[in-house]
């Protein structure tokens, strides 16, 4: 009886744990705390398992916390203690390992999966809702996308990506469902495509041409008719889907040049890029530990937005938002330095040597580092939430093929 209450709490809250992450919900913080209550709690019944997975992983673990440590002794050092970020950075940890007690990861595969499935039935009935009371239908861009998505669109488009990724790996391993999986896994690319998130579906792109390349086990001629079929389905993708065609600005690719020029002046990130990267040419960077401060970065990108935005029609845009710099990487090496990117690159580095053999973990992995190059993951609640329970999506994935390959 005791083993079946404890069962009951540990579920209700992990499933509690994780639909807020999903929906974004700040109060995700009380889950957390909740969950790693009953991981101290009823630690003895899962002492052996937990110490196997930090035994195993430790390098990742200790360069995780290494990279934690440099940030706060930085923030330290340059008095910057007071941003937001380093509230944050604890949490990094806490969720990388507080699920470290599931003993079988299709549970939480289970729940995340209709949870996401719960959230993109709340958008889509939001959107429907626009469309039925509105005189002008657009997804394309607007102050209303986000909060009709219920999550910040880059957030939904990679929680749907991770989404695609654990059907796929489902279907692998359970001869149960599999129709359902595959039925899921073309739901969640249909509503990724349908809201036009750009950078998710170059990623999963990217991620199929990984697979057929390196990964699929037939000979060349298969190969060859796979990435064939590939190129067709990217070239009808493109020209038939007014959304996504009109956010990657299909029209604009007469010449090179012309191309970036407009999508200067479509996409923000470009422009924030440039920006951000401007000031390591500048003499009073200090590559060894960067500008130092949140607040130095800040100031200077408000600078170049309104000295480079003059002539963008965005020019509003950039001033009321004043975007940081949307890249995880750039910004570590403009604030921090060479400690700063050295450290997260290492980190990537160490998982890239571990689950390479495996598709499912790597495409985890490369996704999440995608979204490292267009997002500031650190910088945001539901980001560091995210990097953590991708991360044991990661270690818990390789972890099992691994099992199955050496019973094999």
């Amino acid at each position: 009886m005791k083993e079946k209450i404890r069962m009951a709490i540990g579920n209700t809250l992990l499933f509690t744990y994780i639909a807020f992450l999903v929906f974004g919900f700040k109060i995700v913080n009380l889950a957390l705390v909740g969950v790693l209550v009953f991981f101290l709690s009823t630690f003895k019944y899962n002492k052996a398992q937990v110490s196997h997975h930090l035994n195993e992983n430790k390098k990742i673990y200790i360069v995780l916390l290494a990279l934690i440590s440099f940030q706060f002794i930085h923030g330290m050092f340059f008095q910057d203690l007071h941003e937001k970020r380093f509230g944050l950075l604890p949490l990094l940890f806490g969720s990388a390992i507080v699920l470290l007690w599931v003993a079988d990861i299709r549970k939480i595969l289970y729940i995340y999966l209709t949870c996401l499935v719960l959230l993109v039935g709340k958008g889509g009935y939001n959107i429907l809702t626009y469309y039925l009371t509105t005189d002008y239908f657009t997804i394309n861009s607007g102050g209303h996308i986000d909060a009709m998505l219920v999550v910040a669109r880059p957030y939904l488009g990679f929680m749907l990506n991770i989404g695609i990724l654990l059907c796929i790996y489902l279907y692998q391993i359970q001869k149960k469902y599999r129709v359902y999986y595959l039925f899921l896994s073309v739901f969640f690319f249909a509503y990724l495509v349908f809201i036009g998130n750009r950078m998710q579906v170059v990623s999963l792109l990217l991620l199929a041409l990984l697979y057929f390349v390196f990964y699929m086990k037939a000979n060349g001629s298969k190969k060859i008719l796979s990435l064939l079929v590939l190129g067709i389905s990217v070239f009808l993708l493109f020209t038939y889907t007014s959304t996504l065609k009109e956010r990657f600005e299909m029209d604009s690719f007469t010449s090179l040049d012309h191309l970036f020029s407009r999508l200067e002046k479509k996409e923000p990130r470009v422009l924030i890029w440039k920006c951000a990267w401007s000031f390591t040419q500048e003499s009073s960077f200090q590559p060894l530990y960067g500008l130092g401060k949140v607040e130095t970065i800040d100031r200077q990108l408000a600078a170049c937005y309104e000295d480079k935005t003059k002539d963008n029609p965005m020019r509003g845009y950039f001033l009321d938002a004043l975007f940081n710099t949307h890249n995880q990487f750039l910004e570590y090496y403009v604030l921090t330095g060479i400690g700063g990117i050295s450290l997260l690159l290492l980190f990537f580095g160490l998982l890239v040597a571990k689950v390479k053999r495996y598709f499912i973990p790597m495409a985890l992995l490369l996704s999440l580092f995608n979204f490292c190059l267009v997002e500031n993951l650190f910088n945001r609640q539901l980001g560091v939430y995210l990097f953590g329970f991708v991360l044991t999506l990661i270690l818990f994935i390789y972890s099992e093929n691994k099992k199955v390959k050496s019973i094999a």
